[in-house]
């Protein structure tokens, strides 16, 4: 809680860079991060590490932070011993951005430019103590981001607090996620499943066969298999040519149909003529009873095998495919980005209701999504008239209201009004947003909320 108090009060002061006019500081400033839901972030992740001898720390989703030997100082510059915490987060969706108040726009001291990420992350570290400690002098870590949008065009920048703005640090292109594709090399094989014995039901023609259980593997455990047929009746029935089973057959086959159902093809053929049908193995009274049991053992050691299996490779799939490197020599908020032009939008007078009522909009954040839903664009009431949008991709909006709440204008909204909106000579438009039901709790929520409209 401490670190959070901290980094809030080194963030909320006076900014050209701002985005949000209504979080007020003690000396009646904007604040420069300001987070829209109450009591709702991107958590932390705290990792120890000895100081001493540093470290490789490993996150779920692939990321890894490589810390060297004696990296740290206190506030007073002496080196750092034991064991110190990093404190570790990243944001790669809309709503990761959105609830972590993080301002996306650079100003490059001609024009302020809308950011469109690669995946954000903010860093720090406490003593034992539980005072805020510094990266030593001539020191860097390693922090090997996950990943998930692919491009080698995204710079690599620094949120400086003095400036309140972005500070360009470099580039370097994303490279594979070699530990993720080694564990997909390595997942586990499943063996085939488990053919389910049927039972005789007594009524249909069966064959009595010679089976080569080595070509046919999943029938080998079964003793006493008969061949029961397992047609339609249109074709292949051998009770409507009786023929059949007084034939010399000099050619007898059996070829692999549907397996889920164990359905096979026999074939029969002789010098003068052939038959086909589709036939099922069944088995009888104990034989049927022993294989039952069998199956039901090996059904459930499959069922562990393929659990296991899944669960691995869901974990393998939120691994980012992408990792983008940087070497960092300051704690603080990074972010892998490029700068968002667009010169196809249109731009109007916007305004904003929700469910039609004129609500006090001025206190409440508005939010763009555009493209892929992460470039998030920020739109105070000061800026509704220079509010754009491109028609030819992909928007949503989010306003975020009292109470932690939502409300929302879609995709298809915005696709209505597009080629209205572009043959006007001023044009302007007043957005009415629908009240989604229930309360954002978690970022993850939002993203889902996101996504259903």
């Amino acid at each position: 809680m401490k670190l959070k108090n901290t980094l809030f009060c080194l963030l909320c002061a006076a900014a050209t860079l701002l985005l949000i006019p209504t979080c007020k500081t003690a000396d009646n400033t904007t604040a420069f991060i300001d987070q829209p839901f109450k009591g709702v972030d991107v958590p932390l992740s705290a990792r120890p590490v000895d100081a001493s001898t540093g470290g490789s720390l490993h996150f779920d989703n692939g990321t890894n932070i490589v810390v060297p030997a004696n990296a740290f100082v206190d506030e007073e510059g002496k080196p750092v011993q034991g064991k110190v915490d990093l404190q570790y987060r990243e944001f790669h969706t809309a709503g990761d951005i959105i609830t972590s108040g993080i301002p996306m726009i650079y100003d490059d001291g001609k024009e302020k430019i809308q950011f469109q990420s690669a995946g954000m992350f903010e860093l720090n570290a406490s003593a034992e103590n539980g005072k805020q400690v510094n990266i030593a002098p001539g020191k860097t870590l390693t922090v090997n981001m996950a990943s998930f949008r692919k491009g080698d065009d995204f710079s690599f920048y620094y949120l400086d607090k003095g400036s309140k703005n972005w500070k360009t640090m470099g580039t370097a292109a994303a490279t594979e996620n070699p530990v993720k594709k080694e564990k997909m090399a390595k997942l586990i094989v499943l063996p085939s499943k488990p053919a389910e014995p049927k039972e005789y039901d007594g009524k249909s023609p069966v064959f009595d066969l010679d089976v080569d259980y080595e070509r046919y593997p999943e029938l080998a455990a079964f003793d006493g298999v008969i061949w029961q047929y397992a047609g339609d009746g249109s074709s292949g029935d051998p009770s409507k040519e009786p023929g059949v089973f007084k034939k010399n057959w000099t050619s007898i086959s059996l070829l692999p149909g549907n397996a889920e159902t164990m359905q096979y093809t026999l074939v029969l053929k002789n010098d003068k003529s052939s038959f086909n049908s589709v036939v099922t193995p069944v088995l009888k009274g104990k034989n049927y009873e022993k294989a039952r049991k069998l199956f039901q053992s090996k059904m459930a050691a499959y069922q562990e095998i393929a659990l296991e299996r899944q669960q691995e490779e869901a974990r393998l799939q939120a691994e980012g495919d992408l990792i983008r490197s940087f070497n960092v020599g300051q704690f603080g908020i990074y972010n892998w980005d490029k700068q968002y032009k667009d010169d196809n939008v249109i731009r109007l007078a916007a305004n904003f209701k929700v469910d039609g009522k004129n609500t006090d909009m001025s206190k409440i954040n508005v939010y763009l999504l555009a493209g892929d839903e992460k470039t998030v664009i920020r739109y105070p009431s000061y800026d509704w008239e220079r509010f754009s949008f491109n028609p030819e991709v992909p928007n949503k909006l989010v306003a975020v209201l009292p109470g932690n709440k939502i409300a929302v204008f879609s995709d298809a909204q915005f696709k209505g009004i597009g080629t209205g909106l572009r043959n006007q000579a001023n044009p302007a438009y007043t957005f009415v947003l629908k009240v989604q039901p229930g309360e954002i709790a978690s970022a993850k929520q939002l993203d889902q909320t996101i996504a259903s409209f």
